[in-house]
């Protein structure tokens, strides 16, 4: 359901129509430029007993369409109360094992994307739900990547925080990017969690700045550095696995490089480059390895998609999403989802990753 008015009491009335007797729980995903009050919303929906949990996100992607100042309410049928993880900024992370879940039940996971310590997170969540387990979640935050509240629970309203729910419904899901090898590989000699300090030795902005002038044609500034580098992401090696992006967002005052996650120490990296025709294609294959075809029918497809992806392709954004609903070839489901900053996916095969400029296709039967 998309939400529109900014009436806390109109609001809860249309989540107790969505979900009508409390039998399920919902998800509410909030676009950041939405002026409605989430603290009186948090009150009012512990108030009528509602079981929630959601995040604060760069946009909300509803039928084709991506929001900035709406809500998008979905009900999901929940086991149990979702679960605050706090710590993300310090990492001291203590994830509660939660009850393991059967076979027709997966996670859902947000995190406060710009936080330091995501990896930590989900290694830790790893070590407590263990291999076997879908997860699914993404980054909130702010696409101006300006520190604030942005996680929320029946607890509150948090940041550098994570939320970890339980939901009964089978998943599949499809994950991918799309980018390309432009030049490497380099070596992150030195890092400090999401920082990128040294690249082969040198001084990380240098060597990027070079590398990226070199194809642009133009001098990588602090005053250009938003606009080029996001055509200009990392991609950290993976054997035998599509590479990791990391979306550089901005330069310390020592020449090192910020990330939208972490970057392990003496990773090998890769500079890569965007395609628009080579995104959008990727989020076909996406949308279509995300189908179960021996499953029940389709209840939702739930998209996260980071926002970098959207800044990158402008006005040809759109074709993306086009592109995931012919996929799933279904006239009567409705796309619902997130602009995120920074993905999260394990199909229970391995370890949890947080991607970025990486798109995310769930479906849930």
């Amino acid at each position: 359901m998309l939400i529109q008015t900014l009436n806390v009491a109109k609001i809860v009335d249309q989540i107790k129509k969505l979900i009508p007797g409390n039998e399920k729980g919902v998800m509410l995903l909030v676009g950041e430029d939405s002026e409605v009050n989430i603290h009186d919303l948090i009150n009012q929906l512990n108030t009528d007993n509602i079981n929630f949990f959601g995040g604060i996100f760069p946009q909300i992607i509803y039928d084709n369409e991506a929001y900035a100042n709406h809500i998008l309410a979905i009900p999901v049928p929940l086991s149990g109360k979702p679960q605050l993880i706090t710590g993300l900024g310090t990492g001291d992370i203590v994830v509660p094992p939660p009850e393991q879940p059967d076979e027709d039940e997966f996670y859902i996971t947000f995190v406060d994307g710009l936080s330091s310590q995501i990896a930590k997170y989900l290694v830790t969540l790893y070590n407590v739900i263990g291999n076997g387990c879908y997860v699914i979640g993404g980054g909130a935050g702010s696409v101006s990547f300006q520190r604030k509240l942005c996680i929320f629970t029946a607890d509150g309203l948090f940041r550098d925080a994570a939320v970890l729910a339980c939901v009964k419904s089978r998943c599949n899901f499809g994950c991918g990017h799309g980018w390309s090898d432009l030049r490497g590989p380099f070596v992150a000699t030195k890092t400090n969690a999401n920082i990128i300090e040294e690249l082969n030795w040198q001084k990380a902005i240098d060597v990027y700045g070079a590398e990226v002038e070199m194809d642009a044609m133009e001098k990588v500034s602090k005053e250009n550095f938003s606009k080029l580098s996001q055509s200009y992401p990392f991609g950290i090696h993976k054997d035998d696995m599509e590479k990791i992006v990391r979306d550089p967002v901005g330069i310390t005052e020592n020449g090192g490089l910020v990330c939208v996650g972490e970057v392990p120490e003496n990773s090998v990296l890769f500079l890569l480059k965007g395609d628009k025709n080579k995104l959008i294609n990727a989020a076909g294959e996406v949308a279509e390895n995300s189908v179960d075809i021996g499953a029940k029918p389709v209840k939702e497809v739930f998209v996260i998609d980071c926002v970098s992806r959207a800044l990158f392709m402008a006005e040809d954004y759109k074709k993306e999403l086009e592109q995931i609903k012919n996929k799933i070839n279904n006239e009567q489901i409705i796309t619902k989802g997130v602009l995120s900053l920074g993905e999260i996916a394990s199909s229970g095969e391995g370890y949890l990753e947080f991607y970025n400029k990486t798109i995310i296709v769930g479906t849930f039967y």
